[in-house]
């Protein structure tokens, strides 16, 4: 009978890297991370802004609804120096980044002060109507509350 032979071309060496491969993959890699970090860190603050106006569309949207389903008048309001908006007489406000510029316009019977700008909805869903432009370095949106239905039309400021 023939005994199996040890075919091993490299008796004395182990498998595996080495310190200075290793070394030198982690080298690329961070090179790597460091030319694209900048992309992720823009792209991560476009999608922040992003979230907060399709937040600022839904508190718009949900006070109509809102005003329908109780069967009473509501008033969503937006302080344009603070950043903060929300309905009248809720307890939640929610505020916008503070780099943002703000410009507003309403009703002129529906400012409540110099700087607060009143959408008040009916029942029926209709609104006082107004127009929220917001600028954010990154993104620019604009919102458009139709006077008579009370809804929302967003879109990109020119």
């Amino acid at each position: 009978m023939m005994q199996p032979s040890n075919l091993c071309r490299f008796p004395h060496r182990e498998t595996g890297f080495t310190l200075a491969e290793l070394l030198a993959v982690l080298a690329i890699l961070s090179v790597i991370l460091v030319i694209a970090m900048p992309s992720f860190t823009k792209a991560s603050a476009v999608r922040s802004d992003q979230v907060a106006l399709q937040s600022f569309e839904i508190a718009l949207a949900s006070a109509r609804r809102e005003a329908i389903r109780s069967n009473r008048q509501l008033q969503f309001e937006l302080n344009v120096r603070t950043g903060a908006y929300g309905v009248i007489g809720h307890p939640e406000q929610v505020f916008l980044p503070e780099d943002w510029v703000i410009s507003a316009t309403g009703s002129v019977t529906e400012m409540a002060e110099s700087d607060t700008v009143v959408i008040r909805y009916w029942p029926s869903g209709a609104s006082t109507g107004g127009e929220f432009i917001f600028e954010t370095g990154r993104v620019s949106r604009r919102y458009k509350v139709d006077w008579l239905t009370g809804l929302v039309d967003a879109g990109v400021v020119k």
